[in-house]
C-alpha cells in the first residue's frame, strides 16, 4: 500500500510537466507566484477526490472500465507497430533460448518481478464486495486474475 502512495505522489507532482506551457503559465498566475507543479498537483488531486465521492459505485466502475479500455488500446498502439517492424518471425523469438541456462536460476531472480504483479491488498477487498462477498466466486475471480500477469 505504501508502494502505491509513493507512486501516485510521485505522479501527482510530476503532473506539471505533462501540461503545455501556456497552461503553466495560467496556473501560476491564477496561484500568485506558487510552484506550478504543486500548484496542479493539488488541483488534480482535489478533482480525484471530488469525482470519487461524488460518484456511486457503478459509475466509478464504469469510468474505471473506460480507463482500463484506454490503457489497453494504448498498449495495443505501441505494441502492434513494433511487432510489425520486427525482423525475426513472432515465434521464433519467444522459443529461443534465454541467456541464462539454469531455468531455476532465472526463475528466481525474477521472481521479484513476477510477485509484484499480483498485487493482492488493493483489489481483494474491491473484487470481494463486488461478488456480494461470495466465497467461490471471489476465489475464481482472484485465481483467474492472478494468471493474467503470470501469462503476460
Amino acid at each position: 500500500l505504501m508502494i502505491n502512495w509513493c507512486v501516485l505522489s510521485f505522479s501527482l507532482m510530476r503532473a506539471g510537466e505533462m501540461l503545455p506551457a501556456s497552461s503553466t503559465d495560467l496556473v501560476s498566475k491564477l496561484s500568485g507566484g506558487m510552484d506550478t507543479s504543486s500548484t496542479i498537483a493539488v488541483l488534480f488531486a482535489l478533482f480525484l477526490s471530488t469525482l470519487v465521492s461524488t460518484q456511486t459505485t457503478e459509475n466509478l466502475s464504469k469510468i474505471a472500465s473506460g480507463a482500463v479500455a484506454l490503457l489497453f488500446l494504448s498498449f495495443g498502439s505501441l505494441l502492434v507497430p513494433g511487432l510489425m517492424n520486427m525482423n525475426n518471425d513472432v515465434m521464433t523469438t519467444l522459443l529461443t533460448e534465454g541467456k541464462n541456462a539454469d531455468w531455476y536460476a532465472a526463475v528466481g531472480s525474477a521472481a521479484p518481478i513476477i510477485l509484484s504483479t499480483m498485487v493482492y491488498q488493493n483489489i481483494i477487498p474491491t473484487v470481494t464486495k463486488l461478488l456480494d462477498f461470495d466465497r467461490l466466486k471471489s476465489r475464481a475471480a482472484i485465481t483467474i486474475g492472478s494468471g493474467i500477469p503470470l501469462l503476460m
